[in-house]
């Protein structure tokens, strides 16, 4: 039986570019893991190999589609733990070596998550028990963790029976907001959480909003309205005033007077129910 699958969904970018390739090949030659490379809007030749899947795309289907691909090939092949990886995470051999070990663990958890370093903050994981910020929430310590967090996909290892008991992951999320409904679903899982002692480096593009495209913050403002309004109803109110404040921080601030156009716009279908 196989152990793990690790996913590494692409956008616009050649695999042997990213900056966790070759570990990757060398693990996947080494039987050490089943690589699924899904490249959204390929650009580059179709990786073949020992271990490999390489499923490319001339359109952007986001993070679901491929994650569920992947899923699907770790049923396939009775892996027990499945990895997700963007295109712009960095690992390295500690963090698989740590990783392998804690696979071994006889003790059942529901997931596997380093911290994840972006811009010299620590952005992942993060407790969750109110409503997220990366300025406020509390971050996490290796170990066992029992309470409620949130995590980013990227890095984190998942057991493939949890994830089979929610349903795998739900399409209504392509790209944004997809970790905060499947950490939301995970925390109703009764099996604690393991930190691991490795941290990554991972770049997080909501760290600098002012200089986000219109296209990029739609999508972000789509996956949080429908997550806050359909999911984690417990937070909604909250969310409506954190929105209403980026709002007015955007016209202050922000030299595209779009984005909180669209700030106002989505606070306001949300008041009226839409």
């Amino acid at each position: 039986m196989e152990k793990l699958v690790v996913v590494i969904v692409t956008y616009r970018r050649n695999f042997t570019d990213t900056p966790s390739a070759n570990l990757l090949l060398k693990q996947a030659r080494d039987n050490q893991i089943t690589l699924v490379i899904y490249d959204n809007e390929k650009v580059g030749a179709k990786v073949i190999g020992k271990n490999i899947i390489n499923i490319q795309n001339n359109s952007n289907e986001g993070l679901v589609k491929g994650y569920n691909v992947a899923l699907e090939v770790a049923k396939d092949k009775g892996a027990q733990w499945l990895l997700l990886l963007d295109h712009d995470t960095k690992l390295s051999t500690d963090y698989f070596d740590e990783l392998f070990a804690r696979l071994d663990s006889k003790q059942p958890v529901k997931a596997i998550l380093p911290t994840i370093i972006s811009n010299e903050i620590i952005v992942s994981p993060l407790e969750s028990d109110k409503y997220i910020s990366l300025r406020t929430s509390q971050v996490l310590q290796p170990g066992q963790f029992n309470g409620q967090l949130m995590a980013i996909n990227s890095g984190s290892t998942l057991s493939v029976d949890a994830l089979q008991s929610i349903g795998g992951f739900n399409e209504a999320f392509p790209l944004d907001f997809l970790d905060h409904w499947l950490f939301w679903r995970l925390n109703q899982i009764g099996q604690p959480y393991l930190i691991l002692e490795t941290q990554l480096k991972h770049s997080l593009s909501v760290q600098t909003p002012s200089a986000m495209s219109t296209t990029r913050y739609s999508s972000i403002l789509a996956g949080e309205a429908l997550y806050y309004s359909q999911y984690n109803l417990d937070e909604f109110s909250n969310y409506r005033k954190h929105l209403m404040l980026r709002s007015a921080k955007q016209f202050l601030k922000f030299k595209n007077r779009q984005l909180w156009r669209m700030s106002l716009k989505t606070l306001i279908q949300l008041r009226r129910g839409k």
